[in-house]
């Protein structure tokens, strides 16, 4: 949540053998569970000829869900797309505050986490949904490793072409294939996106003020050590993500 989900979802669906469920979350292991595994298999019935099909919930870091997902689908590859912890709990914050769901300060939102997290609720876990070294270990102990790609925030930014066709190859469609500019939202999924959060009474500036330098430094020292377990679970120097 808050990597830039979006954004790779619409890259890789930008390949004619590559099928996305509409609307990019489905959410069936956490909020439509009830509704069984035939009404998730549904959700990619206009697939055509296809030969990659998937979608885009940000499972990660909910365990009851990836429990689920881990269990139902074992022969499914995932892809995990990791942004620097700190930076995505202060998008998350603000992602809340648009959304009316947080009135406190970003410091007393960390603070209060502890007091707010419930199982199979991530709504306010800001630090915890930044912990990736568990949440990975906990798909790697159950899948083989040519089933899980771990791509980075700020390698769909600034190798763009690089990531994607790491992704293309990795669902099993020709790279050469894709075409590389990652599309905005239609037009029609803009207005129902504002037509919605008008009716909602909320925003959809998704700017925000920049983190203060010093909470920044502060939270990423809480971040430490996973950051550098990440680094000897996926083989990749994260020091940029320590300064």
């Amino acid at each position: 949540m808050k990597a830039g989900t979006s954004a790779l979802v619409r890259g890789i669906a930008n390949h004619d053998s590559v099928f996305r469920a509409e609307g990019k979350e489905v959410h069936y292991f956490d909020r439509h569970y009830h509704k069984g595994i035939d009404w998730y298999e549904s959700r990619f019935d206009k697939r055509g000829r296809a030969t990659a099909f998937g979608e885009g919930t940000p499972y990660l870091g909910n365990e009851v869900a990836m429990g689920r997902l881990l269990e139902d689908l074992p022969d499914t590859k995932l892809i995990a797309i990791l942004r620097q912890p700190a930076d995505r709990a202060y998008s998350h914050y603000w992602h809340n505050r648009r959304r009316g769901r947080e009135d406190l300060s970003f410091p007393d939102a960390m603070e209060a986490e502890k007091d707010r997290t419930a199982p199979g609720d991530t709504i306010f876990d800001y630090k915890k949904l930044g912990l990736y070294s568990g949440q990975l270990t906990q798909i790697k102990e159950s899948r083989p490793a040519e089933q899980m790609l771990v791509l980075f925030n700020e390698d769909l930014k600034h190798e763009r072409e690089a990531t994607l066709r790491a992704a293309w190859e990795f669902v099993g469609v020709d790279p050469d294939q894709g075409r590389l500019e990652v599309p905005g939202r239609s037009g029609t999924k803009r207005f129902w996106r504002s037509a919605k959060n008008r009716v909602k009474g909320r925003t959809d500036d998704r700017s925000y003020p920049p983190m203060d330098p010093t909470e920044r430094a502060s939270l990423t020292e809480e971040f430490a050590l996973d950051i550098q377990a990440l680094q000897e679970l996926v083989g990749r120097d994260l020091g940029d993500w320590l300064r």
